[in-house]
């Protein structure tokens, strides 16, 4: 999935990036203390393969920062690799 319609440069892409995060609404979630509990919990639970470690770090990020990962929408499709994988977060192993 692009976001751009003509692919940039890495230059190019890393100012629009660089961009987006001076925006004063922009937030990167950081791990916290429990990160390594909540992240095993997740990988305990769903049994993720390899291609599927970085969707169980981000889901421990959501978990211990209160947010959601919002699953695919049909103008948002998954990718192969995670088409019919999606779950709630709130369905998921107890980590609270």
């Amino acid at each position: 999935m692009r976001v751009t319609r003509q692919r940039l440069s890495p230059q190019r892409a890393r100012s629009r990036v660089a961009e987006w995060l001076d925006q004063d609404v922009v937030w990167i979630p950081q791990p916290c203390p429990r990160h390594i509990d909540i992240l095993g919990g997740l990988i305990a639970h769903y049994d993720p393969r390899s291609d599927l470690i970085a969707d169980a770090q981000l889901a421990a990020l959501a978990i211990e920062h209160g947010r959601t990962v919002c699953p695919p929408t049909p103008t948002s499709p998954a990718s192969p690799r995670s088409a019919g994988r999606t779950r709630s977060l709130s369905g998921g192993p107890d980590v609270t």
